[in-house]
């Protein structure tokens, strides 16, 4: 049975064709996908709609779209199949027909779209055109036409949806090293991103060649490899020591000597080591003297040790003598607590001072820059900076949520130093609070600022 449709395009008829007679050439799915579910269908409702083919030349039928619906059949066991057939009509819209066909039914894969692509291509249309009917810039067409292009394990991730096409459209530079490759494939399906794995796969193989010309230098040299310790760090009280730590021997003095060695970095280089203990004598002499070393090492401890004592009773005498009440020891005692404190507590105290601080730098080193310099060498200046940062320190362990345990008796003194200078009248869960971040009673720490009010018995009972 035939039925003749026209159109002002194609001539078109509707017909029932052995399947024998479809000729299957280019398709833009490349992948099937599972048929069995289709096949089932076909077998017990038979195809409900038609494919479409064009006449051949030689005879026989081309198919256009419904590559799924034929194999299902085949798998079904039926012979022929309804079919829309017309005229030929060029490569180009052949290419467009099936797109559009398949944008009604199982939407294509990414790497569909791109073989596409490259079919309307190569079939003679022109990049504007093909920008045209993907509704995309000419840009994306080449980025896409270049996706093709990649080595097949790459195009595999993108078929099995591990990543997609825009991941790797930039990887073309991997070019033809199957391992190199392989290293990324392998990096990508462990859960890294594209361009993240070459990263990774790049240093890794920078590594091992510099690991290997490491070996290779050393084998030249006839030099004795160790161990590399743990993050390449030597500690003072190991036996191995790293070539000019301690006695400046230097590399051509102490290539003769037993235990000249090396060890491989983990960045591959070579780092040369005195092997079973360091070297004494004058700097650069390569003269191998444990005994003469340890016995150095013990007059240093020996002559720190002895100077300590004799340091403490230097300060004993100092401060009984009044010997650091002076400006510069004023000075000291407050510099010292600026440099201690947290950088949010310096940050807070730039705000209570009202400077601005500055977006440039680096950590703490902004906040106390800043306040440095606003405190100069007045002394006055310096001692109000302190205080601002105390203050600070202080409203922060009433503010901070949680509440913050460390240093208690911060939040007891700042709680008496706003009520003894009547700066602020505490209302009863300011007290409260107080009490609860200090962990003691605020009435406790109140007697001990100048000039605060004296806490009665009753008042110290009522605040537990």
């Amino acid at each position: 049975m035939t039925t003749t449709v026209s159109s002002a395009a194609v001539a078109a008829e509707v017909a029932v064709i052995p399947l024998a007679d479809i000729h299957r050439g280019g398709n833009v799915r490349q992948e099937l996908g599972d048929l069995e579910s289709l096949a089932e269908s076909i077998r017990q409702h038979g195809v409900l709609t038609a494919v479409l083919v064009e006449r051949r030349q030689d005879g026989g039928f081309e198919l256009v779209a419904g590559y799924r619906r034929v194999a299902a059949a085949e798998a079904a066991g039926l012979e022929l199949i309804p079919a829309v057939v017309r005229d030929p009509v060029p490569g180009v819209q052949r290419v467009s027909d099936q797109l559009a066909e398949n944008a009604d039914r199982c939407a294509l894969t990414e790497l569909d779209v791109a073989g596409a692509i490259q079919q309307m291509l190569d079939l003679g249309a022109s990049t504007d055109a093909v920008a045209t009917r993907f509704a995309t810039s000419t840009d994306t067409i080449d980025r896409w036409r270049a996706v093709l292009a990649l080595p097949a394990p790459l195009l595999a991730l993108v078929r099995d949806g591990t990543i997609a096409v825009g991941d790797v459209a930039d990887l073309g530079e991997l070019g033809e090293d199957e391992e190199f490759v392989a290293a990324v494939v392998a990096e990508v399906r462990g859960g890294t991103t594209p361009q993240w794995a070459v990263s990774r796969v790049r240093q890794q193989r920078a590594l091992t060649a510099a690991v290997a010309t490491a070996q290779a230098k050393l084998e030249k040299e006839a030099c004795p490899v160790v161990a590399a310790p743990r993050y390449d760090t030597v500690t003072g009280n190991s036996k191995m020591q790293r070539l000019g730590d301690g006695v400046k021997v230097t590399l051509r003095q102490h290539r003769k000597q037993p235990c000249h060695a090396a060890f491989i970095t983990g960045r591959g280089e070579v780092a040369y080591v005195i092997d079973r203990g360091r070297h004494a004598g004058e700097a650069g002499s390569g003269v191998l003297d444990l005994k003469a070393e340890r016995a150095a090492k013990r007059a240093v401890v020996k002559e720190l040790r002895d100077a300590q004592p004799v340091r403490a009773a230097a300060l004993k005498a100092a401060i009984a003598n009044g010997a650091f009440a002076t400006d510069e020891a004023v000075r000291h005692i407050l510099t010292t607590a600026l440099w201690d404190a947290r950088m949010e507590e310096l940050e807070d105290a730039c705000g209570l001072l009202e400077l601005t601080i500055p977006e440039e730098g680096w950590g703490v080193s902004r906040p106390l820059g800043v306040l440095l310099g606003h405190a100069g060498n007045d002394l006055g200046q310096l001692t109000t900076v302190v205080l601002a940062v105390q203050l600070a320190r202080g409203e922060r362990r009433l503010a901070t949520q949680p509440p913050r345990t460390s240093d208690p008796h911060v939040a007891n003194l700042y709680g008496a130093l706003l009520d003894s200078t009547g700066i602020h009248e505490l209302s009863e869960a300011e007290r409260a609070l107080i009490a609860e971040r200090g962990l003691s009673q605020w009435s406790e720490c109140r007697h001990l600022l100048p000039g605060a009010v004296a806490v009665t018995e009753e008042e110290t009972a009522e605040a537990r």
